[in-house]
């Protein structure tokens, strides 16, 4: 675009438009990719005319395409930069990035001796409104919580989600007294404004201070945590304390009490509790008690290895799913060439992708006709309900995420989120892939199993809808080797 001494005098006004731009003119070339304008380059010239011969036009239009392309880029890399950090659906900072705060804070504290506190926000009875009025409200209620915790602290504290209905809260130079009021300023900012569709809400809090309740990471998260529960044992909608409360309380009825007690929960909800009870009711070795002597050997993995075959035969699945299902993760995980523990994650995450199960009725798992609405507000939470589980534990927990995301189509038509693209976790897309092809060839209680041909066929046209189309063409690949050998 050519712009002319007049042009130049009449946009600058007679205010701007001084001695040294008099008898000038300018060529403003657009920058940017493709039909993405960001920005002009401008050329004032010492002259009336800006115009240049062709063969340096030529050559500013190219040094224009490639700055245009180098500022795309530059954007496209803070934007998934920053999508590494963030939660996709409350835009606050994701479980990674806050840990990595946390430890940050850890090491001022050892250089300049700032105690800090720490805040656990807990949404109450997110499940009776995601099974009363859907999961849209549900949703709803997770983004207002998340924006009152944000309005409620200061620029420089640092909000989390951890996923589900749970938020943190990192509060720098605070002491217990000041934390506390924070966390009671956020308690009834979340139940002041009613979420739209469904009316008020609240939420449960627990507060930890470091070094005054704990000096590590790992102790502070676990007393925050018991905290949280203490509160929601107390009938929730309020804030407790370590110091204050869970402490005391622990000195008074003593921690197994306490335990037991909070057993009864609070996040899982009674009918997920109901749920688990009765899985744990009909274990393996078949008196009504889990394998005592594979856990003892095993620890928690080999109680989850009970609870998976558990959720496997309720579900109609052959014995040889998880060993499957495994085998395929591990070899998409090599072939994109993750780290041993990466690709491990990703396996044990195809294996116990189904945990949530166990909170769906066996005759809504065993169903032979198609679904009703009453019967996918159970399928909808699996999961969640996985990946709650999984979370409180710290050798599972990186697995949580995973199990919370797998259901999510890579359009966006997933739940429980319906996050889409590369937003889900590449862990997630692989065993979302995997968790479906290995249901697509096996006998379900509706349909008998597909063969090997119509089962890729299905894969592959789910590609761009479902799943990762560059995971499909991996995984598919993997697949027609095996026919071959």
């Amino acid at each position: 675009m050519h712009i002319s001494s007049d042009d130049i005098r009449e946009r600058l006004g007679e205010d701007l438009y001084t001695e040294k731009w008099k008898n000038r003119s300018a060529l403003c070339v657009p920058l940017g990719q493709g039909n993405n304008f960001k920005a002009a380059l401008l050329l004032v010239s010492n002259g009336p005319s800006s115009y240049l011969p062709d063969k340096d036009m030529r050559m500013v239009i190219d040094l224009a395409d490639r700055v245009g392309v180098v500022v795309s880029h530059a954007e496209l890399f803070a934007t998934v930069e920053r999508q590494a950090v963030t939660d996709p659906m409350t835009g606050l900072f994701n479980r990674r990035y806050f840990e990595e705060q946390l430890s940050k804070e850890i090491d001022r504290f050892q250089r300049f001796g700032h105690a800090f506190s720490f805040i656990i926000v807990d949404l109450d009875y997110l499940k009776k409104i995601n099974d009363t009025k859907g999961h849209h409200v549900g949703d709803a209620a997770i983004i207002h919580t998340g924006n009152v915790v944000r309005r409620s602290v200061r620029e420089i504290d640092t909000v989390g989600r951890f996923g589900g209905e749970e938020f943190v809260v990192l509060l720098p130079e605070t002491d217990l007294k000041w934390a506390k009021m924070v966390a009671e300023r956020i308690c009834a900012a979340i139940r002041e404004k009613p979420v739209e569709g469904w009316g008020p809400v609240t939420g449960s809090i627990g507060v930890a201070t470091f070094p005054n309740d704990a000096e590590d990471k790992d102790r502070l998260f676990e007393l925050a945590d018991q905290a949280l529960f203490l509160a929601k044992h107390r009938g929730r909608n309020q804030v407790c304390t370590v110091t204050e409360d869970l402490l005391p309380t622990l000195a008074q009825e003593g921690e197994e009490k306490i335990r037991q007690a909070m057993k009864q929960d609070m996040r899982m909800g009674p009918p997920e509790v109901k749920q688990l009870e009765s899985v744990q009711a009909d274990s393996l070795n078949g008196d009504g008690k889990f394998d005592v002597e594979v856990i003892k050997e095993k620890g928690i993995l080999g109680l989850l290895a009970q609870l998976i075959s558990i959720v496997e035969a309720r579900s109609s699945y052959s014995s040889d799913r998880s060993t499957r299902a495994y085998g395929y993760a591990n070899r998409i995980a090599q072939a994109l060439r993750l780290g041993k523990d990466h690709t491990e994650v990703v396996s044990l995450g195809a294996v116990l992708c189904n945990l949530g199960k166990m909170a769906v009725p066996e005759e809504i798992l065993k169903k032979p006709e198609p679904l009703s609405d009453e019967d996918l507000v159970y399928i909808n939470q699996v999961p969640h309900t996985g990946a709650k589980f999984l979370e409180p534990s710290k050798i599972l927990s990186k697995i949580s995420p995973i199990v919370e995301a797998y259901q999510e189509h890579w359009d966006g038509s997933g739940y429980p989120n319906g996050i889409k693209g590369d937003v889900i976790p590449i862990e997630a897309r692989i065993v979302a892939l995997v968790d479906a092809y290995t249901a697509i060839t096996s006998d379900r209680p509706y349909r008998p199993a597909y063969s090997h041909q119509d089962a890729i066929r299905i894969i592959q046209e789910g590609a761009g809808k479902e799943w990762d189309p560059r995971l499909v063409k991996i995984f598919v690949s993997l697949l027609q080797k095996d026919q071959q050998i």
